[in-house]
C-alpha cells in the first residue's frame, strides 16, 4: 500500500468506525469519495437512499433502500443494504448515481 493510500485509509478509519466492518486488510481505492461520504452519513443518520449501480453487465436502479453497513471484502468496498424486504449488496465503485433521501 502506498503512502497516499495509507493516509486515506487511516482517515476513513478515524471518521466513523461504527459504520465499517473490515474482513481483510487489502485496500481498494474509492473512485467517488463523495458517494462514500454520503453513504457513511446516511448509515449514521438512518436515511434511506436511492441509487443506480452496475451489476452483471446491466444498470439497476434501487429505490428507498436502507443502508446497513459498509463492508470491505475480497479487496473491494461494498454497501450492504435492505430493499423491498431483501438484504443485498453493491460494490461502491459500481454505484453511478446516489441520492440520500430525507426519509428515515
Amino acid at each position: 500500500m502506498n503512502r497516499e493510500s495509507k493516509q486515506q485509509f487511516d482517515s476513513i478509519l478515524k471518521s466513523g468506525d461504527e459504520v465499517f466492518y473490515f474482513k481483510n486488510a487489502d485496500f481498494e481505492e474509492i473512485e467517488n469519495q463523495e458517494f462514500f461520504k454520503k453513504i457513511k452519513n446516511a448509515i449514521k443518520s438512518r436515511n434511506l437512499i436511492s441509487f443506480e449501480h452496475y451489476f452483471r453487465g446491466k444498470d439497476f436502479f434501487v429505490e428507498n433502500a436502507k443502508p446497513i453497513k459498509i463492508l470491505f471484502n475480497e479487496n473491494n468496498w461494498y454497501l450492504l443494504f435492505i430493499s423491498e424486504e431483501k438484504m443485498d449488496f453493491s460494490r461502491i465503485n459500481f454505484i453511478k448515481k446516489l441520492q440520500v433521501l430525507k426519509h428515515t
